[in-house]
């Protein structure tokens, strides 16, 4: 992930529907370190596509030269630690 830019970049996080149909959303993202904090406001329905269905990927690009992008993909991992009542 060392390639991974560092600013307010793009991000799109692709989940599955009920119907395993995909669907991509733009995110909020943070990156520390080694670990990637996306957010997602309580109640939205990335939250309970998640819940239903861990799989997921994250594509983080730059709308601008040199045009670097980084997907990662995988399964969720609930951190609550820190959220902030809506």
């Amino acid at each position: 992930m060392t390639s991974l830019p560092n600013g307010p970049y793009p991000a799109v996080l692709t989940t599955y529907r009920a119907d395993d149909t995909a669907v991509a959303s733009p995110v909020w993202f943070r990156r520390t370190g080694e670990k990637l904090d996306v957010v997602i406001a309580d109640g939205d329905a990335k939250l309970r596509q998640l819940a239903r269905r861990p799989e997921c990927s994250l594509l983080v690009f730059e709308a601008v030269p040199p045009f670097r992008a980084v997907r990662v993909e995988g399964a969720r991992m609930w951190d609550l630690s820190g959220i902030l009542p809506s």
